[in-house]
This record gives C-alpha cells, structure tokens and sequence, in this order.
C-alpha cells in the first residue's frame, strides 16, 4: 500500500533507490512537436513510470501518468451505501477509448483482479480484500453490489485510489500483469504511443491529438537546463533539490502531501514512555526550524492528522511545562541517508541534544530498515505518511487501530479501537476521529515534523485528462 510503505523516508524515497540512471534525449525528442507535427507538453519528472497496469500502482508518479489511461471505479460510479457495509455501485454511461460501452461486470472483473498475485497489486489488493468473497452480485446494466466484511465509511474514497482503474474485461487478462497499453483497455480519451522503461512515456489525445511526453531525469541540473531551454514545460524537484532551483521566477509547489514524523515504539526501549515521547516533542517544536534547516521548502506541522483536516494543518498541541529532568539514555534516530533526511535528522538530533536528550542519527539502507521496523526493532524512526484517500478517516485506522497491520508503535488504547470502530461504520465519523487526535497528541506515539510536496517550473498547466 502506496501509504504505509515505511518508507523510511521510504514512502517517498524506496522505489526511487532503485532507480537507474536517466536516458539521455536526442534533439528531435526535445522540440515542441510530435513526429505528426501535434504540439506536445513535455513534463522531465524526477520518478519514472514503473508500472503500465494499474492494478499495480505504487507511486504518486504512476499513479498520476496511469490516470491518463484508466478512469476509477470512484470516478465513473455513483456509489451509495446506509450502513456503510453493503455498497451499490450505479454505472454513468460510459465508454472504453475503443467505444465499446462499459458495463458492470468490467466493474467486478477490475475489484476481483487487484486479488490476483499476478498482478502484483498494494493499496488495490488491501482494499479489495476487505470485500466478502462472492459477495459481488450484478443487479442490472448499470448497477452491481458487494458487501463489505465490516462497515467501513471511507470506501467510497477507496474506490476512487488508482488501483482501481477499471479495465475491460474483454481485452485484459485477470491473472496477467499488463505490460503495454492499448486502445480499449481502459476508459480514456488518451492513448499511449511511446514508452521506453526507465526513459519516457509519451501520451496523445483523441480528441485533439494533443502530445504529452513524461520523461524521466534523474539529475536536478540537467532538468532545469531542460526547463530552461524550453524543451520541457514542467519539471519536478524535490524539496532538497531546491539548491537547484532556488530564485528561479517560475518555482511553485505541487504533487503529492507527505506528513514527515518521528515514529516511536516503546516497546524497543522502555524508557520511551509517554512523558518522555511528550518532551521530546516539545523540545523538538520549540529548538527545531525546519524552515531554515530546509530552506523554505517544507510547512512545519504539529498534529499528526494534518493530512484529515485542513484546520489541524496549524494545530498547536498544549505546551505546558513538563516536568524534567530529561532521561539520560540514548536514543538513536533511524533513517534512511538519502536527500533532504540528512539536514532534517541532524537538526533534530542537535535539537534535542540542547533540550537536554542524549540522541544519534543512525543511517541505515531501506529495505534493511523496513523489514527491521516491520519486526518492530526500531524505536524511533524518521518516515513519512501519504494517505491514500482523502478526508478524516486516512490516517487513524491504519496508523492507531491495534488491530492494523499499519500500527508500527505499538500502539494500544481501547477507547481509540471504539473510537475508529464508530467512525468506519459512520456514527459521527469526523468528531469521533477528533476525539482520536486528542487521545494521539496526548499519548504522543508519534512526532509530526512537516509536511511536503515536490517543487516545480512550469511555463503552463499540462493537459487535463
């Protein structure tokens, strides 16, 4: 699942370490216009498509460019449901890029067919599983309906997440991995024309032949010379790369949000306790600039559930004076030496040292370290959180309910297991989770740092899908 990745600065940063070097593009690739003489919108992103099926989206980047290709259940149903458990999913009239009609049973062929191992899929698979098995039943031409093993209020959300891009049945295999893009496959007014792993993916409209071309370019210079010689339109950076876009007139944010957090589990070390986590996070709120450390390019935050509501965004937790003295043991700081980790692990390291702590930053690669943290062998842990679905439910059921495989803390606490319950089965969803975020920022089991999004330049916006 695309949100729970650990990716230690892993949920942006796992699959980028694998990542080979950029091709380079000749001089033809790098004019305005297609081999038919269509303008073209070139995008140079610092991720590259790792996946043509949708079923196994991982990553912002595929997510983003497969949206061009394949529409959600989320997008093309009417989804309705009283009790939160039983769903009833009324088709718009749609068509494939290929005009055949759409109809339901590519709706269960695509929920059914996130299960399948072949086709590798993360968030789809999750929340395709939480669908009692046999339960989907085709009601009319336009209508089918499923149930739910227990209620649970944000799957509407779920339905919209790019691992549900519908597919039609008649065309794509259900235990097969699609490796190409063809016209039909998805509900689309695009097609794919080009695309070379690790290179570029190029896209062209059927309405007004319009091109756009992502390439991948893995070096922040040799994006903007691109940008800036005019043979790319929008280029993305990561906020550590901001040295090398920094002043430029064009420079503005978007992509995804990602909360930045410290992630601590006291069972690895007792002496993690809550008053010891609350202290921490205190010291860390009042001696840490991550504006300054991080030059601008991150919005400091101090509530975990930043990402559920927008209000929570400049929450501030109550700062009374705790009680010293500052535990002596040493605390290390996991995290994985990639980017702008570095200058932010160092500064709450230093942070925390003049508060009074004994803290070391720990660099260590991320696979070791997500399979230690799964194990639960790491007490504290710099990482990132990217929800997958909007809104008030994203963040609590998978990172505090005991029972989650998500809950990395070890966090245990009866009244916030009662409190998600209440909330995925509808009753007062959002006051029920707030009354969560009060319990959380009390227990403190984790230390929200920021939250960012990738940098961009761009001479226009790309073509909507």
């Amino acid at each position: 699942m695309k949100n729970a990745l650990l990716l230690a600065f892993s949920t942006i940063c796992l699959t980028q370490t694998m990542l080979s070097g950029c091709g380079s593009f000749s001089s033809k690739s790098a004019k305005n216009n297609g081999d038919k003489g269509h303008p073209i919108y070139n995008v140079a992103s610092r991720y590259d498509v790792k996946s043509l099926d949708p079923a196994s989206v991982q990553d912002w980047t595929t997510a983003h460019v497969l949206s061009y290709l394949y529409a959600s259940i989320g997008e093309v149903c009417e989804i309705e449901t009283k009790d939160q458990k039983t769903y009833t999913l009324t088709l718009k009239p749609s068509k494939f890029s290929n005009d055949q009609p759409v109809k339901p049973a590519d709706i269960q062929f695509t929920l059914e067919r996130v299960l399948e191992p072949e086709t590798m899929s993360g968030s789809g698979f999750q929340f395709a599983s939480q669908i009692s098995p046999g339960s989907i039943k085709i009601l009319s031409d336009t209508q089918l309906q499923f149930t739910l093993t227990t209620p649970d209020a944000s799957f509407k959300e779920k339905l919209r997440d790019r691992s549900f891009g519908i597919v039609n049945s008649k065309l794509v295999e259900k235990k097969k991995q699609l490796v190409t893009s063809q016209l039909g496959m998805g509900i689309s007014n695009w097609k794919m024309i080009a695309y070379t792993p690790n290179s570029d993916i190029t896209l062209e409209s059927l309405i007004d032949h319009q091109q756009l071309k992502f390439r991948y370019v893995k070096d922040s210079a040799t994006r903007r010379n691109l940008y800036d010689t005019g043979s790319v339109q929008y280029a993305m950076f990561a906020p550590h790369e901001l040295g090398a876009i920094k002043g430029h007139p064009d420079i503005s944010s978007g992509g995804p949000e990602t909360l930045v957090y410290l992630q601590i589990n006291p069972t690895t070390q007792p002496a993690l306790d809550a008053q010891t986590r609350r202290i921490m996070r205190l010291s860390v709120q009042q001696t840490v600039d991550f504006n300054k450390i991080l030059a601008g390019a991150v919005q400091p935050v101090n509530s975990m559930f930043a990402l559920s509501f927008d209000d929570l965004k400049q929450f501030q937790p109550i700062t009374s004076k705790l009680r010293m003295p500052v535990p002596k043991t040493e605390f290390q700081i996991t995290y994985a030496e990639i980017g702008m980790q570095n200058p932010a692990v160092e500064g709450i390291v230093t942070g925390l040292n003049q508060a009074g702590f004994n803290v070391t930053g720990r660099a260590m690669p991320s696979g070791e370290m997500i399979t230690r943290n799964n194990k639960g062998q790491i007490p504290i842990l710099f990482t990132g959180w990217q929800p997958d679905y909007p809104g008030p439910l994203n963040t609590a059921p998978m990172m505090f309910h005991s029972k989650s495989s998500g809950n990395h803390t070890a966090f245990k606490n009866a009244e916030v297991d009662k409190l998600i319950n209440l909330a995925q089965q509808g009753i007062d969803t959002e006051a029920n989770i707030r009354k969560v975020t009060e319990i959380i920022e009390n227990e403190c089991p984790v230390i929200p740092l920021y939250i960012q999004h990738d940098l961009i330049l761009k001479k226009s916006d790309p073509p909507k899908r």
